[in-house]
C-alpha cells in the first residue's frame, strides 16, 4: 500500500510535510511534491527532497504524519543533524539524518513493523524462486 510519495508497508508509512532548518528558521521545502524516503532505521533517515540546500551539520526539524500498522496516522515531529548532503539535481537534494529529538517509542514499533514486514516480503520472494 503507497500512500503519495511516503514509506509504506502494510499500513505503515511516514509521510513528511515540513522540513525546517533549525539555524536559519527557513522551510526547506519548496514544492508540493512529499520528499522520497529512501531508507530509515533505528535513529536516522535518509530522503530526497526538492527545496533549498541545507548544510552538513544543520539540525533540523521533520514534521509529518507516522502510522504503525493498521493504526490511525499521528503528528510526528523530530529533530535531527544532517549527517550526509548530495546535491542529485536541480535543487534536489539527498540527505541522511542522526535522529536526536524525537519519540523513540513510537519511532521503535515503526520500525520493527517495517522490519518485519520485510522479512516477510523475503520470504515471499525465496519461495517463488524456489529457495529454502
Amino acid at each position: 500500500m503507497v500512500k503519495n510519495d511516503l514509506v509504506a508497508v502494510s499500513g505503515s508509512y511516514l509521510e513528511i510535510s515540513e522540513i525546517k532548518n533549525l539555524s536559519s528558521d527557513i522551510n526547506l521545502l519548496n514544492s508540493s511534491e512529499s520528499p522520497e524516503i529512501l531508507g530509515c532505521d533505528a535513529n536516522s533517515l535518509t530522503f530526497n527532497y526538492f527545496g533549498i540546500a541545507c548544510a552538513e551539520g544543520n539540525l533540523i526539524m521533520i514534521q509529518g504524519n507516522l502510522a504503525d500498522g493498521n493504526k490511525q496516522p499521528v503528528k510526528f515531529s523530530f529533530v535531527g543533524k544532517v549527517i550526509e548532503l548530495e546535491a542529485i539535481g536541480a535543487r534536489t537534494n539527498r540527505v541522511t539524518i542522526k535522529l536526536n529529538q524525537y519519540d523513540k517509542d513510537v519511532w521503535q514499533k515503526f520500525i520493527t513493523n517495517l522490519r518485519k514486514q520485510q522479512e516477510h516480503i523475503d520470504k515471499l520472494l525465496q519461495a517463488i524462486k524456489g529457495d529454502e
